[in-house]
């Protein structure tokens, strides 16, 4: 599954929260895959200065559910992205389901996306758990379905990413090594170059 960047509207709809995405790879974006596991890719995403983490998993061309994480954020946010919706900015009840479980809240729609912030540790490991899960619309009926094989991997990879990300907020992608400092192997400095 390739996946470049999530929908450039969510620059407008998350930009708040320290996101810019853009359909295509930006030109200031570097990615890197951590995981590709059954239907689930997480990736490590640096824009700007900035490193988060992205799992995600796809319904069709341009059609994906995606987690994100910060290090400067405290919360997972899920978005779901479909290029065939025209969403009015607004907030509005959503419904998910997961396997036979059910979950409601409130999300933020505008063009192509539905964001919901702050989710739950629950639903979190609902997830993880799921098989299938399904946005929902006012009437029960499913808009659209994603596959959940892999979404145990690819959880606990992206809370290592963030982890790695909170730990490392000072890393640049360009430079992997600017953190650390001369190391040895044993007692004495060990080169492995004249």
């Amino acid at each position: 599954m390739t996946r470049y960047a999530p929908a450039a509207a969510l620059a407008g709809a998350i930009l708040s929260a320290g996101w810019a995405g853009g359909p295509a790879l930006a030109a200031d974006q570097e990615r890197r895959t951590l995981l590709d596991h059954k239907d689930w890719v997480v990736d490590e995403v640096w824009q700007d200065g900035e490193v988060h983490c992205d799992a995600y998993t796809s319904a069709g061309e341009g059609i994906w559910f995606s987690l994100y994480v910060f290090p400067d954020h405290e919360d997972v946010t899920l978005v779901v992205e479909n290029p065939g919706w025209d969403l009015t900015k607004r907030e509005a009840e959503v419904s998910l389901a997961i396997d036979r479980d059910s979950w409601s809240g409130v999300a933020e729609l505008e063009g192509e996306l539905l964001v919901v912030r702050d989710l739950t540790d629950a639903f979190l490991t609902d997830i993880q758990n799921g098989r299938d899960a399904a946005i929902m619309d006012e009437y029960g009926n499913h808009v659209l379905e994603f596959s959940l094989r892999g979404s145990a991997a690819a959880i606990l990879k992206l809370y290592e990413c963030w982890d790695n990300a909170v730990a490392n907020r000072e890393s640049d992608p360009s430079d992997p090594f600017a953190r650390s400092g001369a190391g040895t192997i044993g007692d004495e400095p060990r080169y492995f170059g004249r």
